[in-house]
């Protein structure tokens, strides 16, 4: 039986990490913090390209997908 949840998310996944190697390439981004839900940081690391591969500073692994942007830069880059 189909999960078609669970194949859209694999869907942006990979159109995701499709979209970050013309970034890397065209110098839009010279570095990546990648953030995301442990099951989606492992689909992540499965699609990554070489280039992707070797712009990755750090991965954490926290779902913020409901959390307001400011609150997503008081957790990421708080001292505490």
């Amino acid at each position: 039986q189909t999960d078609w949840h669970d194949l859209a998310e694999r869907d942006f996944l990979h159109a995701l990490v499709g979209r970050l190697d013309p970034a890397l390439r065209n110098g839009e981004t010279k570095s990546l913090i990648v953030v995301a839900p442990p099951r989606a940081l492992g689909m992540l690391r499965q699609a990554y390209t070489a280039s992707v591969r070797g712009a990755v500073r750090s991965e954490i692994d926290k779902d913020l997908v409901k959390v307001p942007v400011y609150e997503i830069e008081k957790r990421l880059f708080s001292n505490g």
